[in-house]
C-alpha cells in the first residue's frame, strides 16, 4: 500500500474553462495550510503560473517560485528523475490523452456539472476510467448532478462546493478535500 506516499497529483478538465486549474489551485493552497509541502505546476502547455495568480496583490517571487498565502507554484518543470522534497499537484487543463499517458498517485478528473457539458465529461471519463487512482469531481453542478454522473460511470462522483476564491479554505472544501486524499492512498 502507498500509504501517505503521495507524491504526485493530477488534476484534468474535461473540456476548456471546466474548473481544473481553479481546483488544483485550491488543492495546493489546502495541502500547504495541512502543513504537506505541496508545489503546483502547470502542465497544459498554457502559462507556467496561472493569470489567476499572477495577477494577485501580494504575490512574492523568488526565482521561479511563486508564492501568495498558501499557494507556491513552480515555472519551471523540474527536472526529471529527481525525487522532490513535496507533492506536486499537476494542472493538465484538458489535456486527457497526456493525463493517460503519465503516472500519477492521484488523478482528479474535473467535470462540468451543466447539461451541455456532460458529453465531454463521458467522453473524459472513458479516456480515464482505467486508472487505478482515479477520482472525479462534479465542477458548478449539485448534488443531483454529481449522483447523475455517479449512475453513469457506477462509481462515487463528489460535488466541488461553489467558490469564488481558491485561495481561500472553506470547511465544505477541506471536507471534500480530506476525502479524496484518503481515497487517493495520502
Amino acid at each position: 500500500s502507498r500509504q501517505h506516499l503521495l507524491e504526485k497529483i493530477t488534476i484534468v478538465g474535461s473540456q476548456k474553462h471546466i474548473g481544473a486549474t481553479h481546483v488544483a489551485i485550491s488543492l495546493v493552497s489546502w495541502l500547504n495550510h495541512q502543513k504537506r509541502k505541496c508545489m503546483y505546476q502547470a502542465r497544459d502547455g498554457g502559462n507556467l503560473i496561472p493569470e489567476l495568480v499572477r495577477w494577485q496583490e501580494g504575490v512574492q517571487w523568488e526565482r521561479d517560485i511563486c508564492s501568495y498565502r498558501n499557494f507556491k507554484g513552480q515555472c519551471q518543470e523540474p527536472r526529471t528523475g529527481a525525487a522532490m522534497p513535496y507533492i506536486t499537484v499537476e494542472d493538465h487543463g484538458d489535456h486527457i490523452q497526456q493525463v493517460a499517458e503519465e503516472l500519477s498517485d492521484l488523478v482528479i478528473l474535473v467535470l462540468g456539472g451543466r447539461p451541455w457539458e456532460y458529453a465531454a465529461g463521458l467522453l473524459a471519463y472513458q479516456q480515464l476510467s482505467g486508472e487505478e487512482n482515479l477520482v472525479l469531481l462534479c465542477n458548478n453542478g449539485t448534488p443531483q448532478t454529481a449522483a447523475r454522473y455517479a449512475r453513469v460511470f457506477g462509481r462515487r462522483v463528489y460535488c466541488y462546493p461553489v467558490e469564488k476564491d481558491p485561495f481561500l479554505s472553506s470547511k465544505p472544501k477541506e471536507r471534500l478535500f480530506e476525502t479524496v486524499i484518503k481515497e487517493g492512498g495520502g
